[in-house]
């Protein structure tokens, strides 16, 4: 059981894979790894009276998935086995702060599980995240936090299939509307028109998919919920305006093996461009970048070119 959009692939003189979506009865494992710097202040809170703006935020985990098939579609299941989160604060003097929040976002994913449903086309249609209490209004505004964390770990599993239904070497296919890769870390961000382009490559045991696309993205210039103190926000998030606007840049690429019909790797950056300077932004441009890959039985993990040791850095 991958993680979901699997390949059956027909051989033949046209070399032509079909492209379905799939229930594995089997699990497996992944690993992913997120990368994130805001453009607009993020506030994080803590469930302990704990707030900070971070600069960025580095997140991995490493899960057991299992599938199953949900209407038209399949929802993914999958078991956080172990997560870490770190990150840099906006200021020095909220580094502690920031760590202790980070401590806790680390030991209540280790205790969480995902559920990521996919439509028919391969689009992600949700990404929920269970046994992570929100009984009071900052625990509510943590589980979203961590939700909208875990949304960039399965980004780059949100890809489109091709509407025929199979792909041959060089074939070419469009997203259609909006990517879960322009995303910004904000669960009110709004997409506006967006593009994303793919292209497979040669049809092999292993089938490369590569894309890139651009779309423009709206947020507030701050990020977060007013529980007192410093952030001093009320509500879900800072009043949005036109001015706030991100033109997002998107590469991605992704692995399709053949004979297990399941991709067994995919990543994804993305940058924005903003069109003026949030006023008090710990950074000019948006960037996340984001990859998982399939955990082989002999401990290696799926990578851009193959097989490697579990926690290299991504290339």
């Amino acid at each position: 059981m991958s993680w979901m959009m699997l390949l059956a692939a027909t051989a033949g003189a046209a070399g032509a894979a079909e492209m379905t979506l799939t229930v594995h009865d089997a699990p497996v494992r992944y690993y992913a790894e997120v990368l994130v710097r805001p453009a607009a202040t993020v506030w994080y809170v803590s469930t302990k009276n704990l707030e900070a703006a971070p600069f960025q935020i580095m997140l991995s985990v490493e899960m057991t998935c299992e599938e199953a098939v949900r209407g038209k579609g399949v929802m993914m299941r999958c078991e956080i086995d172990n997560a870490q989160i770190q990150g840099e604060s906006i200021r020095d003097n909220q580094q502690e702060a920031l760590d202790g929040i980070h401590q806790e976002y680390t030991q209540l994913l280790s205790d969480a599980r995902v559920e990521v449903t996919f439509k028919s086309d391969g689009r992600i249609n949700l990404v929920d995240l269970e046994n992570v209490p929100k009984d009071n209004e900052r625990g509510r505004v943590v589980h979203e936090n961590l939700r909208q964390l875990m949304r960039r770990v399965f980004a780059p599993l949100d890809l489109q299939l091709p509407r025929k239904g199979s792909v041959a070497t060089g074939d070419t296919w469009k997203h259609k509307s909006g990517s879960m890769t322009m995303e910004l870390l904000n669960s009110t961000a709004t997409i506006g028109g967006t593009v994303l382009k793919y292209e497979a490559g040669p049809i092999d045991q292993v089938v490369p998919v590569i894309g890139e696309g651009y779309g423009t993205v709206g947020a507030g210039s701050t990020v977060g919920f007013a529980l007192g103190g410093e952030s001093g926000l009320r509500g879900d998030n800072a009043s949005m305006t036109v001015e706030n606007l991100y033109q997002m840049n998107v590469a991605l690429s992704a692995r399709y093996d053949t004979t297990n019909k399941q991709w067994i790797y995919a990543e994804y950056s993305a940058q924005g461009s903003h069109n003026r300077a949030a006023e008090g932004a710990p950074n000019k441009n948006y960037l996340q970048a984001s990859w998982i890959g399939r955990i082989n039985s002999d401990g290696t993990i799926e990578g851009p070119e193959g097989p490697r040791t579990l926690g290299a850095p991504a290339q």
